[in-house]
């Protein structure tokens, strides 16, 4: 605990893989429930989960290398090919559920499925509309997401992604999460650092 007061506290998170510290967060949070109530965003415009091929069954295929995307199923709003730009920019919609994920009483953990979504999701959203060849990545270099509802028992969550602001060697990106049954439940946004690949990668 950072800090503590009648409404509010701030929380220090450390995760660590072994000896290996990966991440290091502070959690704002507060006890208040009063106060306005609006349910006024709406949710994007896109089909349904159960109308959309998974991203793992269509004939493209998935052009993943990374065992990371194992843990989850994807089916994108809108199939897209790397190098193709979208007309209306560097956007990304589509849903995505957590494979062996189980319904939890844990806030931080319920909310962590969109954390995991907006931080990774937000370099592809950019990816995607670059001409060939990208010869760089771009790893978070700072995270901020803001909550607004707990997820609960869904299992399909949507990212709605944009990421059209780059220069001075970071790429900024953000993002909201909506639930199958339209509630916007959090809202992320980032600084990513470009990073030139390594021989071979």
């Amino acid at each position: 605990m950072l800090k503590a007061g009648k409404s509010i506290a701030c929380i220090r998170v450390d995760l660590l893989q072994g000896e290996r510290h990966v991440l290091s967060a502070q959690v704002w949070t507060t006890n208040r429930t009063e106060g306005p109530i609006a349910r006024e965003a709406k949710r994007p415009r896109v089909a349904r989960p159960a109308d959309l091929v998974s991203l793992e069954s269509h004939p493209m295929g998935t052009g993943q290398r990374h065992p990371f995307w194992q843990n989850f199923e994807r089916r994108p709003a809108k199939q897209r090919v790397p190098g193709v730009p979208d007309p209306r920019g560097a956007r990304l919609e589509g849903w995505y559920r957590y494979l062996d994920f189980e319904e939890t009483p844990d806030p931080y953990l319920d909310f962590s499925r969109a954390v995991v979504l907006i931080d990774t999701l937000l370099w592809p959203t950019f990816f995607f509309n670059q001409p060939p060849p990208v010869d760089y990545i771009a790893p978070s270099l700072d995270l901020s997401v803001w909550f607004h509802e707990a997820p609960g028992a869904r299992d399909w969550l949507l990212l709605d992604s944009r990421a059209d602001t780059a220069g001075g060697g970071v790429i900024f990106g953000d993002g909201r999460i909506w639930t199958d049954d339209g509630r916007l439940i959090a809202t992320g946004a980032s600084q990513m650092l470009v990073a030139a690949l390594a021989p071979g990668s």
